[in-house]
Order: structure tokens, then sequence, then C-alpha cells
């Protein structure tokens, strides 16, 4: 694949590549550095249907937004958690 045509959902592309760069890494990585003429070779594959790429961009937003809020519910958890235990125990 070349390099993405005008008209493509950012979003989609973003994830596409993300999805791939790891074992793009792990296959052309020297050391700790990633020579330029290596990520030259970086492909990944993409939905060409810019409605489809629409569709997995809204299903990835969606699921970014429950993941956060299911992480602030664990956090607040947390808390109620620790705020019981220094009720029930407390330190003198």
């Amino acid at each position: 694949m070349g390099i993405p045509k005008n008209g493509n959902n950012s979003t989609y592309l973003h994830y596409a590549a993300c999805r791939e760069f790891d074992g793009f890494l792990h296959k052309h990585i020297s050391g700790i550095n990633l020579r330029f003429n290596e990520l030259q070779k970086f492909e990944f594959e993409m939905h060409e249907d810019i409605a489809k790429q629409n569709e997995i961009a809204q299903m990835i937003i969606e699921f970014d937004k429950q993941t956060e809020q299911e992480e602030e519910i664990i956090n607040s958890l947390k808390e109620l958690k620790r705020y019981m235990l220094s009720t029930l125990f407390p330190i003198a």
C-alpha cells in the first residue's frame, strides 16, 4: 500500500497503523533505533471504502469512551475501598 489518498478517516488510519506497528518494529528495529529507510517499508492493510472506515472508527471511539468510563468506575471503587478500610482499621 502506498501513501493513503485524501478522504480517508484519520482515526481509522491511526488505529489501523497502530495495530500493525508493534509487529513491524519487532521485525525491523536494530538495537534501540529504527532506521528511516526501514520505516519506508511499513505497510498495513486498510479498508478502501470510506463508509466502512467511518463505521470502524466510530466503533473504536465508542469502545474507547466505554473503556474510559469503566476505568473511572474502577478508580472510584478503589478510593471507596481505601476509605472504608481506613475507617474500619484506623491508624492510631
